[in-house]
């Protein structure tokens, strides 16, 4: 005879039920939200963002591990994020928008501080050890909770309601970004809805309200007069230039920085403002060169620019009168302000038709041919994904990118491409990945005492640039710098700010220091590496890795934008969701089957180069990508869920896989030197041995 549920009782999982989905969806938008906020403010987190994902994942996992307990430290949580973001101002103000401290190393990164080696080791690893820290202890407190409600609910049902409530912390977040909301709007969203886990005792509700209220002034008063895009925290400045005689600043126009990097100007260079301002028309006639020598070396009827960002480069195309101007920014915050604020009110033309989109998104879904292509001078001092250690614009500097511009050109079509190349690599693989694609050096032009480059190739070019330098006086021909072999950036290797293939030592450094922890903190919550499941351990690594390539492949047939990401990771969601449906359904499941069919198709998404789904049309590719990239996913999540329906303990088993998520997080930096690709043979090595774990484990208890 079944035991009889009660009305009591079916209210109470109702209930447990409810506050599971509050408290997964929270967790997710708090995990966003912490990777981007902590990115922005200290800027060592913007080209190591995806270590505040690790932290979270080891966190949680901690968390889960902790869950039957005695103890809710969730009822301390308002408090410790409190600390955690006094923390982050605070440090935040101290390194300011001051140069970067990073170890020497073969990677090129922007306004580094000139500091002596083991000084300069020394600060990077205190900083990421601190912050890496308190980003696990934050997390512990929510991983424990969610956790506990699992406990006495169904498995798998549990399992597809922190799902549901993760897909719905990940759209909450993406309109967040897409309403360009400031911090204190992020934490009040996230923050807010936690309060009902603390509402029946009325201290721990007093101090958490408290912390709260606290923690959202502060973030308000620190905001000042800074914005956020999708992409970044932007501050502006304005833009001066000192007079050589009297040392007097004039403003010009204005200096837009993100994450506290200065990343580009909107400046006054029209002729009229330049010969009216003699004191400083020398630097101006430097700058506008930057922006002009194309116009001066050709003669296009059409031209487009990538990388518009503020306008400089449009304002240079109407200053010549191009009488057809595409312009492609990636960040409509930055467009917005480029239209407000630029001088030369580039973009009001009825000759510009500006596009909100990717470089390379755009060079696939256009079939419009350019007599000029001109990249705008981009870094964008951030990465693609919390999950990735590729930067936003390293797709567009690849052989595979340029030629398929060089493809939107016309027969006698010119690329401009100019860059603030300072590592004499950077400026050697530029120039050789256009010979590559063109089949001959490109002309390279050095903007006399800046360390802008101006590279030009294609057949359109109509003046000779020794006479055009001549002329204008600030610029002049180098020739091709051949120093050493460099590799070229290619869609599987894109870096193109890394000298080599290599594991640069910032990243040795900061592995190691999430190696300690992790350890340290495992054998402390665990008691033993008995305690933790090596099948599920082995399951989280390698899906960790499939989903980061799943997101650079998405990027890379969709675009690199911030809604592109967010979908990514809503789709990895919902087929994990999908999965765990099919599996509830399923008496019993076969598990050597489920593990061919997994290794099957990661050998496919391995063995199909993505370009071969580039020359599908939308619907078609959306539905390619979805077979190649989805279907490991299934599998993988398949065989998860089909685990967790016996596991004994499902906070345990959810622990075991987080914990491999950290792994995964740490293995992913291999395509620094092995290319993103790697990544496959690594997933399917880790799935294989989750699947012989799986057997030896069933053989024992048998």
């Amino acid at each position: 005879m079944e035991p009889t549920v009660t009305a009591s009782q079916e209210q109470s999982s109702r209930r447990q039920f409810l506050e599971l989905l509050l408290v997964s969806s929270a967790g997710l938008y708090l995990e966003m939200l912490v990777i981007r906020w902590l990115a922005a403010e200290i800027r060592l987190f913007s080209y190591f963002k995806n270590f505040s994902l690790i932290g979270a994942f080891l966190g949680l996992s901690l968390g889960f591990a902790m869950a039957r307990r005695p103890g809710e430290l969730w009822k301390r949580f308002h408090i410790l994020i409190l600390a955690y973001v006094v923390g982050v101002v605070i440090v935040g103000r101290q390194t300011g928008f001051g140069a970067l401290v990073v170890p020497e190393s073969g990677e090129y990164i922007w306004r580094t501080a000139a500091l002596p080696p083991l000084i300069a080791t020394a600060v990077f690893g205190l900083l990421l050890l601190l912050f890496f820290s308190l980003t696990v202890a934050l997390f512990v407190p929510l991983g424990q909770l969610t956790g506990r409600l699992m406990i006495g609910l169904p498995p798998l049902p549990a399992y597809m309601v922190n799902l549901l409530g993760s897909l719905a912390g990940i759209a909450i977040f993406a309109g967040v970004a897409f309403l360009n909301l400031e911090p204190w709007h992020w934490y009040a969203g996230g923050l807010v809805p936690l309060l009902w886990f603390v509402r029946r005792e009325r201290r721990s509700l007093a101090v958490a309200v408290i912390s709260l209220a606290v923690l959202l002034v502060l973030l308000a008063a620190s905001n000042g007069s800074t914005v956020w895009s999708p992409y970044y925290r932007i501050d502006i400045a304005p833009f001066e230039i000192a007079s050589p005689s009297t040392g007097q600043q004039q403003a010009v126009g204005y200096d837009l920085s993100v994450n506290k990097i200065s990343h580009m100007f909107a400046i006054n260079l029209a002729p009229d403002y330049i010969a009216a301002n003699p004191e400083i028309a020398e630097r101006l006639r430097t700058l506008a060169t930057v922006y002009d020598l194309p116009y001066l070396l050709t003669d296009p009827g059409s031209v487009l620019i990538v990388g518009a960002g503020m306008g400089n480069d449009v304002a240079a195309a109407r200053r010549h009168g191009v009488p057809q101007i595409d312009a492609v920014e990636i960040d409509p915050l930055i467009l917005s302000l480029g239209r407000q604020l630029h001088p030369e009110r580039p973009y009001q033309s009825e000759e510009v038709r500006v596009v909100v989109d990717d470089a390379r998104a755009y060079f696939e879904r256009s079939e419009a041919r350019y007599d000029l292509i001109v990249f705008g001078v981009l870094d964008s001092q951030t990465l693609l994904s919390g999950m990735s250690s590729v930067r936003l614009d390293n797709y567009v500097y690849t052989v595979e990118s340029l030629e398929q511009a060089r493809d939107h050109l016309t027969e006698n079509g010119v690329i401009a491409l100019t860059f603030d190349a300072e590592a004499w690599w950077v400026k050697q693989r530029l120039a050789e990945t256009l010979e590559r694609v063109f089949q001959a050096p490109p002309v390279q032009l050095a903007i006399t005492g800046t360390p802008w480059t101006v590279y030009l190739s294609g057949g359109g070019l109509l003046r000779d640039p020794v006479a055009v330098c001549r002329e204008v006086g600030t610029c002049e021909v180098e020739d091709p710098l051949h120093v050493e072999p460099i590799p070229l950036a290619t869609d599987d290797w894109p870096y193109l700010y890394l000298r080599e293939r290599s594991f640069p030592t910032p990243y040795a450094i900061a592995l190691g220091v999430v190696l300690l922890i992790a350890w340290i903190a495992t054998r402390k919550t665990f008691g033993s590496a008995k305690a933790v499941s090596p099948q599920f351990f082995l399951l989280g690594a390698g899906f960790l890795l499939i989903e980061f390539r799943i997101i650079t492949e998405l990027a890379l047939l969709f675009g690199s934008t911030w809604l592109v990401n967010a979908i990514a990771v809503a789709a990895v969601l919902a087929m994990v969701l999908l999965a765990n449906v099919v599996v509830s359904r399923l008496r019993q499941v076969d598990f050597r089957l489920l593990y061919l069919l997994l290794l099957a198709t990661i050998a496919l998404g391995y063995l199909l180069p993505v370009r071969a789904l580039l020359t599908l049309p939308i619907l078609p590719r959306v539905a390619a990508a979805w077979l190649v990239m989805g279907m490991p996913v299934f599998f993988s999540s398949a065989i998860f869920s089909a685990l967790l329906r016996r596991a004994s303990g499902v906070p345990e088993a959810l622990s075991s896989n987080l914990l491999g998520s950290v792994a995964g997080g740490m293995l992913e930096y291999g395509s620094l030197a092995f290319g993103i690709k790697s990544l496959y043979l690594m997933g399917a090595a880790l799935y294989l041995g989750s699947w012989i774990a799986g057997a030896w484990h069933a053989r024992r208890a048998a």
